[in-house]
């Protein structure tokens, strides 16, 4: 099994955060009253603000994207395009108990823009973010 890398690894988050979250988080945003529009002397701005309940919805509709896709085919959106896919420690399909695992403790890994989960995926030998070591989970190419 050939490790994914912390550099694949950030891109396939940010397709999966352009390709999915943002655009759910905009119609969540628009739902919840969000939606925001400002007009004076010709010039006109409008905007989504995703706060309180609607930022709560869009981190568990967040944490159930990744656990439904990774439980279901080792792979996000994200991950399928840029090759790489989730697989339990000795090669095996992740469990639905393993990608909820991995996907909570993301919540702790995706602190100051990924810092956390890239300090620890450059500390493991495996390359493991915290929520993989926590989850015996590897991220490799596919």
């Amino acid at each position: 099994m050939d490790n994914a890398g912390i550099p694949l690894r950030f891109i396939a988050v940010l397709l999966d955060a352009l390709i999915v979250l943002l655009p759910a988080g905009i119609v969540i945003g628009i739902l919840s009253g969000g939606g925001w529009t400002e007009s004076s002397q010709g010039h006109s701005s409008a905007g989504v603000n995703v706060g309180g309940g609607a930022f709560w919805v869009l981190v568990a509709l967040a944490v159930a994207y990744y656990v439904v896709c990774e439980a279901g085919t080792g792979a996000t959106l994200g991950k399928r395009i840029v090759g790489i896919r989730v697989v339990g420690e000795e090669g095996e399909d992740v469990t639905l108990g393993a990608a909820v695992v991995r996907n909570l403790l993301r919540l702790v890994d995706c602190l100051f823009f990924y810092a956390v989960g890239a300090i620890f995926a450059a500390t493991s030998p495996r390359g493991q973010r915290l929520g993989d070591r926590a989850a015996h989970t590897v991220v490799v190419r596919r």
